[in-house]
């Protein structure tokens, strides 16, 4: 009796270690998720520079961050703007003059808008606390492909450093540099309309 007292102590004892162990866990995936949304709302009105690669070719550019849109512009090796709204998107080639308008939520753009503008992104990913980084990872499906993303972020104080986007044969690597708080870019630098049009 006092045998199966002691085992039904020790079984008691470890359900409370585990249920801490949950419970910290919980705070502390929830701690890490409230300082990346207060990142990304101090993210508003700045602009990083970047290097991205699809494992063929290497392109350099920076990315601003407004209140509602998103603009990147690739300096190397061709000079093009891709401006991002949370529905719609336009694709400007500079050398060519052209504009190509999309929508962002059927694009895997999108998760380039979600990653800097939405705080919803961080709800359904894992996240990972290692060192003096915080890892996210996240499966996406859209228009029946699987996107995989990772996100890394420097961690005291909190920066993102890298983006990978891998869906069937799509791979992309975005590192990110030189993390600057802009004096604010007026509406007519995140416009949407081709400014090409007329000329």
């Amino acid at each position: 009796m006092q045998v199966k007292g002691r085992y039904l102590e020790k079984i008691n004892f470890y359900l409370v270690v585990l249920f801490c162990i949950l419970i910290f866990k919980n705070i502390s995936a929830q701690n890490i998720t409230n300082k990346l949304k207060k990142y990304n709302n101090e993210l508003k009105n700045s602009s990083i520079s970047f290097i991205q690669s699809d494992g063929e070719t290497v392109e350099e550019g920076k990315i601003y961050i407004g209140q509602e849109r998103i603009r990147v512009d690739y300096f190397v090796p061709n000079k093009i703007s891709i401006i991002l709204s949370k529905n719609k998107g336009v694709y400007l080639n500079h050398s060519l003059k052209e504009a190509q308008y999309f929508n962002t939520g059927r694009s895997f753009v999108k998760f380039f808008f979600e990653i800097f503008s939405e705080t919803n992104f961080f709800k359904t990913a894992d996240l990972i606390e290692i060192q003096n980084s915080i890892n996210i990872s996240k499966e996406v499906t859209l228009d029946d492909k699987t996107y995989s993303i990772k996100v890394i972020y420097e961690n005291n104080p909190i920066k993102i450093r890298k983006i990978y986007i891998g869906g069937n044969e799509e791979r992309y690597e975005m590192g990110f540099f030189e993390f600057n708080k802009s004096e604010g870019y007026n509406k007519a630098f995140y416009s949407l309309a081709n400014p090409y049009l007329g000329g």
